[in-house]
């Protein structure tokens, strides 16, 4: 008796609290609620993405061994039901029912299938089969389809960012999950009017954009069409309002659908599809081109360096130490004023203001445009742009 009373002390004492955890456990189910993913709106308010609301099927592995004690084909039993109501193959649904892991040991759960309508949750429930969990989940839409996809960027299954605004601010987005212990029978069956403990989930913060719909869905026809009649391989453009920065556009044409982010479409190498993911206006650097006259004009007259009365010959092309470089319109373009030039885009009238200014000067300015450094831009895997080194600029480099 003695012996009794001590063993009995120390399964209460020194084991209680482990026996009562494993007690616990058999006895109840615990299930991860989801939380609501926050919008990514436009500056005006506008739904650029949103999360609807769906529900997905679990299965708990123990519970379906438990019953499978009694009925050594319950699990075919219930891939076979599963699969009238889900569409997806029975043989495919029994190997996740027979899922190990990779020590051969039973795995504790599985994900049977996500986001499923309302219509097929409750069939599911109707047949009260063991193990079988459905809790809330939610699917993430952009309702524009392919509108602003490489800025929004897309989620995976679990509902995480991949890119884009969804990955730069997934922390911001995804909230907190929350919790449902639910009271369960012999085979882990959800008990009818029996929840032990609900714990809210914290839903994710919304994200308003400086982007304008409006004026995206004008740039996007626009490039959409540029693409077309120039027969480009890409199209890029970005509209900033130019008394504030704020980015009230950008587009790159090819683009996807962050619906289906991995559809292949006319292509047949994945990793085709996966350059267009890529927002081309921030993670491609470019060689500027004309649109560079602007720093060296801009740098000219805050020098002055010229004035509205210099007058600029240009006869169709300039020799620079020993180099000769040519204007784009053949022939010249005769005699011009500084606005001429500009309005030209004269590459002779601007070999001349770089002359003027020199390359120390020039360089003050285009350090103070930000060239060769990032913008600070809240979107990922901006470049940094490329800026010869001032050392090696001559005066073929400076013209």
């Amino acid at each position: 008796m003695f012996a009794l009373i001590v063993r009995l002390g120390w399964i209460q004492l020194v084991r209680g609290r482990e026996l009562y955890n494993l007690a616990n456990e058999q006895w109840t189910n615990d299930v991860k609620i989801d939380a609501k993913r926050g919008k990514i709106l436009d500056r005006n308010g506008a739904e650029l993405a949103v999360s609807a609301s769906c529900e997905r099927v679990d299965v708990f592995m123990k519970d379906v061994l438990n019953a499978e004690k009694e009925n050594k084909d319950i699990k075919q039993q219930i891939a076979s039901k599963l699969s009238e109501i889900l569409g997806d193959k029975e043989e495919d649904l029994l190997k996740l029912l027979n899922k190990k892991l990779s020590n051969g040991n039973p795995i504790n759960s599985v994900t049977i299938k996500r986001r499923i309508d309302d219509s097929q949750a409750k069939k599911i429930r109707e047949l009260d089969l063991p193990g079988i969990v459905i809790s809330d989940d939610s699917k993430r839409y952009y309702p524009n389809g392919n509108l602003l996809s490489q800025v929004l960027g897309f989620t995976n299954i679990d509902g995480d960012g991949q890119e884009g605004v969804e990955l730069k601010y997934d922390k911001e987005l995804k909230g907190t999950p929350g919790r449902i212990i639910m009271e369960a029978d012999l085979y882990r069956r959800q008990l009818p009017y029996n929840i032990s403990k609900y714990i809210d989930p914290i839903d994710g913060k919304d994200i308003q954009l400086t982007i304008d719909e409006s004026v995206q869905l004008y740039v996007e026809k626009a490039i959409e069409d540029a693409l077309v009649v120039n027969k480009a391989k890409a199209v890029t453009a970005i509209v900033m309002d130019p008394s504030t920065g704020d980015i009230l556009a950008m587009a790159s044409k090819p683009d996807f659908n962050p619906n289906d982010p991995r559809n292949m479409g006319n292509l047949t190498d994945f990793k085709e599809v996966q350059k267009l993911w890529n927002n081309r206006a921030v993670t491609f650097t470019y060689e500027p081109g004309s649109i560079f006259k602007v720093v060296t004009a801009t740098a000219a007259l805050s020098e002055g360096k010229v004035s509205d009365n210099d007058r600029f010959v240009c006869n169709g092309s300039k020799t620079v130490a020993g180099t000769t470089m040519h204007c784009w319109k053949y022939g010249g373009h005769g005699v011009q004023t500084f606005a001429q030039i500009i309005q030209n885009s004269c590459n002779v009238g601007f070999m001349i203001l770089g002359e003027r200014l020199g390359k120390d000067l020039l360089y003050k300015y285009i350090d103070a445009y930000g060239f060769g450094a990032k913008t600070g831009i809240d979107v990922n895997f901006e470049e940094t742009g490329i800026k010869m080194p001032i050392k090696k600029v001559g005066p073929v480099e400076l013209a």
